[in-house]
């Protein structure tokens, strides 16, 4: 089974407790969730910057007479 370090103290999963290995699955559970929240957060930030910048070019070529 797998080794879980808390702090500098280092467990085998095996060690736990039923109840300290639902705790263990919903942390798991937990880190997926933030990782795909930070994964979204790029995206969605990479859209905004992306609409930022048509927005920009747009003003310029109005003021430049391009459009």
């Amino acid at each position: 089974m797998a080794q879980i370090k808390i702090g500098e103290e280092t467990f085998l999963e095996e060690q736990l407790s039923e109840e300290g290995r639902q705790h263990l699955q919903a942390l798991r559970f937990i880190e997926v969730k933030f990782l795909e929240i930070d994964n979204l957060t790029a995206a969605l930030n990479m859209a905004k910057n992306s609409y930022i910048q048509q927005l920009k070019n747009n003003v310029i070529s109005k003021k430049a007479g391009l459009s």
